[in-house]
């Protein structure tokens, strides 16, 4: 809080460096009063938190199961105090959880609707993508296209070359697809080497 928080809020941290880097590296917190006039570098590595000689500084990592999120850093205070620590580290648990659990949420939507080879959506993602676009269409009058895209001679990669090389075939394949996308086209894998595209508002001769 206050007029130089910006400095801090949305940077990232050199772990190598200053106070955040020492209770990131070690997943403890970082009482301290400074001595002597504190400059950012201490706690980040660059700028000023305009702190004076004696006021306090506490910095506690956001992390659990050594997955770090980032680090709370108090101010201008007197830290040097067991109940205040155990007050903080609570909170700081209870934000860490959360955001855990959060991206743990976000990993599992994810993988449900990506394929991950190819990195393109998957055949239920993307079929959930057609009905979307091709009620789009249909509302608006518009034309749309529908690619099926297949590897020709496919299992005799893998029987020649493979299943490892058939895997950077049809990752190679996915972004050449990927590439060639406008910005309202999708792709996405359907199923083995077979691959979808829908082009809304795009006929034939677009196509």
């Amino acid at each position: 809080r206050g007029e130089k928080a910006p400095v801090l809020v949305g940077r990232e941290f050199d772990p190598a460096m200053g106070l955040i880097g020492l209770s990131l590296r070690t997943g403890q917190a970082m009482p301290t009063n400074f001595v002597a006039p504190a400059v950012t570098r201490d706690v980040v590595g660059g700028g000023d938190l305009g702190l004076k000689i004696g006021e306090g500084l506490l910095v506690h990592p956001l992390g659990l199961h050594g997955e770090m999120h980032g680090a709370l850093v108090l101010c201008r205070g007197d830290f040097d105090r067991d109940w205040l620590l155990h007050a903080v580290r609570a909170l700081c648990n209870a934000a860490s959880l959360y955001l855990h659990q959060a991206r743990l949420r976000d990993r599992l939507a994810r993988d449900a609707m990506q394929d991950a080879l190819t990195g393109l959506p998957n055949k239920r993602a993307f079929l959930d993508t057609l009905v979307r676009l091709m009620a789009l269409c249909r509302r608006h009058g518009a034309p749309l296209t529908l690619l099926m895209v297949d590897i020709d001679h496919f299992k005799r990669v893998n029987d020649t070359h493979g299943h490892l090389v058939g895997d950077r075939v049809l990752r190679t394949v996915a972004e050449t697809i990927g590439h060639a996308l406008r910005e309202s086209d999708s792709g996405g894998r359907y199923g083995g080497e077979e691959f979808c595209v829908v082009l809304p508002y795009t006929d034939m001769a677009g196509a």
